[in-house]
């Protein structure tokens, strides 16, 4: 939690799963090694999958924009406009 008191989005996702894990979380109790390294591998992970994640997302807009301007073609060729 943030000291202005507001919630992230994982801090919340944490919450529903486990209140008592988020809890201690936020209170700075210790974790155990196993769930210290679960979290560590999980950081790697995201941090080796985050370029993969950008370049889909850019690409996703891509063909959202396309399909839009297509679509505005489109609706001007059928009236009459090109």
């Amino acid at each position: 939690m943030k000291d202005d008191g507001t919630l992230s989005a994982s801090e919340i996702s944490e919450y529903s799963f486990c209140s008592v894990a988020w809890y201690m979380d936020s209170n700075g109790y210790p974790r155990s090694t196993i769930s210290s390294k679960r979290m560590e591998n999980g950081r790697k992970m995201h941090k080796k999958l985050e370029p993969r994640y950008k370049r889909v997302s850019i690409a996703a807009r891509l063909s959202i924009a396309a399909i839009v301007l297509l679509s505005i073609i489109l609706v001007a060729f059928a009236a009459g406009l090109i």
